[in-house]
């Protein structure tokens, strides 16, 4: 009898066929880990509590964001150094998310403020494991990159303008921007504000500051943790002298975070309000997250999967929110740190789940006398990072457009809020897009003297135009939204020609651009064509793609209104021998017997080229002559002085 397979090796290959980066996985990569999993997780203790204040919970649930959640993500990611959990941007969305959706509730104060945020994460979730499963993964680019800048940057200041109630030591009232601007200038010129707490914000900003000063100068390969070492100080001092006045986190629970299932909303109203909610937080996440995990895969040369990032950020936020956990998202800071550190493979995150967890399980009790101001003071040095005018103006002078999607991400943000803020940055993205989509660029091209290059006659004055020749050029697909820009440029181009006095006889359209057409844009380039007929005047198509000539031939424009023969594989050929040749209509090439020959190679066939040769320019490129070859066809190459080389023997076989 045969003894059955061992079962070990057995769950280990199905571990690794699940998990793609441990397929790879060696000892080497062990160290580098280890070292980034605990370096990162010591900073992300302080962090963690820190960042649970702005999203208006109690600060353990800023660790039980950083265990469950890391340790799913690190399984499934594709990205070898992005680090998830609390984030400062992400934790203030969730605050503001939920003031819509729970207005009455007290923030940490309130029960049913916790469940309505952990009924939130499992909403995320399941939102961006939906969207992951059905390949949107590139819904992030729809956002541009300067709309994200001006968002980020006016939310750190909403960020920082929540934390100034804990640097008085005074409650402020929750408002805009500018009322809570405002509330505390008046707290502050009425003398009421906590000297305590003003004492130990400024105290942990500049011990912080100190130690990374020295830090970066003395030792810079080695980090210091000047957050974690504000937290040890700051909640030595308040043991030893309990400041009066001085707000501190209080009893935190100890062991780990337990299964909790969220209540569902009671209500169709109040559900279609958190799937809203649910909606922003799951594409915010996505997008802070997406951003970074391109970014270190660029830096270190390796190919990350969206969807699969998508589906490993839900699968996160899912298993988070059983587990107390909030929405989370990936943090450039500390990702910055577990690739300086020298992280290999996704198991930092794991590892930096685990220690989390072990603070969770005997060093929560220590943190009971840590300040309010102290966390406040670890939030304004993150914001720091956050906040980047120089990119506004590097974008003031280089591009205005550009420079436009940062203001309205910024002030719609920093007025309206944070919702608010990433509509209209994704409505204004949208819209730059939907403008340089609608009206692309155009130009009418020359020869340039000497050569077989021809150029737009805007940027190069010394091209010269072909007599009875336009020769326009559309650097985009032609489709509804642009059919009409096209055609109305065309004619303004055919116009401004007969202006000069150059009437046209032939116009030839570079399709190099073209790659498709869609049904209103056939209709329109089938208008165009039959008005040039009425008025004397030649349509050549050069440099068509298959894709667009396949349209053209689904929507029956190609042998009806075009016609092969006036289609050329390059502008030289169609301008040397298309408008050079009498007109003729897409008929002509129908009543033509046997294969397809090219417009202008009529002359080479009847000198006793067969008659499926397929003339080629000598530039062109050699696997178009092999490809022409394998299908049975000779080659003809076009010689010096425009006459034809013999044709190539067919090839062997």
């Amino acid at each position: 009898s045969h003894s059955p397979p061992p079962v070990r090796p057995a769950m280990g290959a199905a571990i690794r066929g699940c998990v793609p980066w441990m397929r790879a996985y060696s000892r080497a990569d062990l160290a580098g880990d280890l070292s980034a999993g605990l370096t990162v997780a010591v900073v992300l203790v302080p962090q963690g509590i820190a960042y649970a204040m702005l999203a208006e919970l109690p600060p353990i649930y800023g660790l039980y964001t950083s265990t469950v959640p890391l340790v799913v993500f690190g399984l499934a990611t594709t990205s070898r150094h992005m680090s998830i959990g609390p984030f400062a941007l992400m934790s203030m969305v969730v605050a503001e998310l939920m003031a819509t959706v729970l207005p009455e509730a007290e923030g940490r104060h309130s029960m049913a403020y916790v469940d309505g945020v952990l009924t939130l994460t499992v909403l995320t979730g399941a939102l961006q494991l939906t969207g992951g499963a059905l390949g949107l993964g590139f819904i992030a680019s729809f956002l541009a990159e300067p709309s994200v800048a001006g968002f980020t940057a006016a939310s750190a200041f909403i960020i920082a303008s929540s934390q100034l109630k804990h640097v008085i030591g005074v409650k402020i009232d929750r408002g805009s921007l500018f009322q809570t601007v405002v509330d505390f200038c008046d707290v502050v010129a009425d003398g009421r504000a906590n000297p305590w707490a003003v004492g130990t914000t400024l105290f942990s900003l500049a011990l912080m500051y100190s130690v990374k000063a020295l830090n970066q100068r003395f030792c810079a390969k080695v980090p210091m943790f000047e957050q974690l070492l504000a937290v040890i100080v700051c909640t030595a001092l308040c043991y030893a002298v309990d400041p009066p006045g001085l707000q501190t986190v209080g009893v935190l629970p100890e062991g780990l975070p337990g299964f909790h299932a969220p209540r569902l909303p009671g209500s169709l109203a109040l559900l279609s309000a958190y799937m809203q909610a649910a909606a922003t937080a799951a594409f915010m996440s996505y997008l802070l997250s997406m951003s970074i995990v391109r970014y270190f895969a660029t830096k270190h040369d390796y190919v990350a999967d969206a969807n699969r990032e998508l589906v490993a950020l839900g699968l996160a936020n899912l298993s988070g929110g059983f587990f107390g956990a909030y929405p989370s998202s990936g943090s450039l800071s500390r990702s910055a740190l577990a690739s300086a550190v020298g992280a290999r493979t996704p198991l930092h995150g794991i590892i930096q789940g685990a220690t989390i967890s072990l603070v969770l399980l005997f060093f929560t009790p220590y943190f009971r006398r840590l300040p309010y101001a102290t966390l406040a003071a670890i939030i304004f040095t993150a914001l720091t990072k956050l906040v980047d005018f120089g990119a506004a103006a590097t974008l003031w002078r280089t591009s205005r457009a550009d420079f436009w999607l940062w203001a309205v991400a910024f002030f719609g943000t920093a007025v309206f809020g944070v919702q608010v803020g990433m509509l209209l940055s994704l409505a204004a993205s949208l819209g730059v897009l939907v403008m340089q989509t609608s009206r692309p660029r155009y130009a009418v091209l020359g020869r340039l003297p000497g050569t077989d290059l021809f150029r737009d006659v805007a940027c190069y004055p010394q091209a010269e135009r072909e007599p009875g020749v336009l020769i326009f050029a559309f650097d985009a697909p032609l489709h509804f939204a642009n059919c009409e820009y096209f055609a109305g440029t065309l004619k303004a181009c055919l116009r401004a020609e007969e202006r000069r006095g150059n009437r046209v006889t032939h116009l030839v359209l570079d399709c190099s651009s073209v790659h498709g057409i869609d049904a209103s844009a056939v209709t329109a380039l089938r208008s165009l064509v039959r008005r040039c007929r009425t008025h004397d005047c030649a349509v050549l198509l050069a440099h068509t793609r298959e894709p667009f000539r396949a349209a053209l031939r689904r929507h029956g424009m190609y042998d009806s209104d075009v016609g092969e023969n006036n289609m050329y594989v390059t502008v030289l050929s169609a301008v040397e021998r298309g408008c050079s040749r009498p007109r003729q209509s897409p008929e002509s090439v129908r009543a033509r017997s046997g294969p397809y020959v090219p417009p202008g190679d009529e002359g080479a066939a009847e000198g006793g080229a067969p008659p499926s040769a397929i003339r080629l320019p000598r530039v062109l490129d050699s696997r178009l002559r092999e490809a022409a070859a394998r299908q049975g066809r000779h080659v003809l190459l076009d010689a010096e002085g425009g006459k034809s080389a013999p044709p190539q023997p067919p090839p062997p076989g």
